[in-house]
């Protein structure tokens, strides 16, 4: 199942590249962020009886926020920098996703372990219990996907957006300053 997910993003990756570099990143990292939040607000309304397709319904959206938000994050990265150190910046931008994503199930894993702990769950696991745990996981991330949604709709991140030559006759998107910023932020 978490395959849908992982092809879906895939999918909306490629889908969003280009109206990314089009209309710019932040509309539609901010519209990727808060769709993964109602992504893991739906995946936690399951139930132990659901059918396989209504998750890899819910998956599917997820995996679609998912792409919303790397494809444009990727670009305002790459936007960000100078042609020379476009390679330094795309080793800097899979590192940080490499660290966010082995934190993120590092974090999950604490909380569905301390949840499970304090509901039920030991040698005979409860699936009341588990999907308790599962729900505080999903609604935990709803929350940070929340928060760094309204982070940018805030304008936490207002890089100007301008228009530079790469030399090759075509004009890039950059917004002036590091791309730490746009990594974090």
């Amino acid at each position: 199942m978490y395959e849908v997910s992982r092809l879906q993003a895939v999918e909306s990756q490629n889908l969003h590249g280009f109206p990314s570099d089009k209309i710019g990143p932040n509309a539609l990292t901010t519209a990727g962020l808060a769709t993964n939040a109602l992504g893991f607000a739906l995946l936690s309304a399951l139930g132990t009886g659901e059918s396989a397709a209504a998750v890899g319904l819910h998956l599917a959206l997820f995996g679609l926020g998912g792409g919303l938000f790397q494809s444009s994050n990727n670009s305002s990265v790459m936007g960000a920098v100078p042609k020379s150190q476009l390679g330094t910046a795309g080793g800097l931008n899979a590192l940080v996703r490499n660290i966010g994503m082995t934190l993120g199930v590092a974090i999950s894993v604490s909380i569905y372990s301390t949840v499970l702990s304090h509901t039920g769950g030991g040698a005979d696991l409860d699936p009341a219990a588990a999907l308790t745990a599962l729900r505080a996981v999903y609604w935990t991330a709803a929350g940070v996907a929340c928060a760094r949604c309204s982070r940018r709709r805030a304008g936490c991140f207002r890089g100007a957006s301008v228009a530079r030559s790469s030399g090759n006759g075509q004009a890039r998107r950059e917004t002036p300053g590091l791309p730490v910023p746009i990594l974090f932020g």
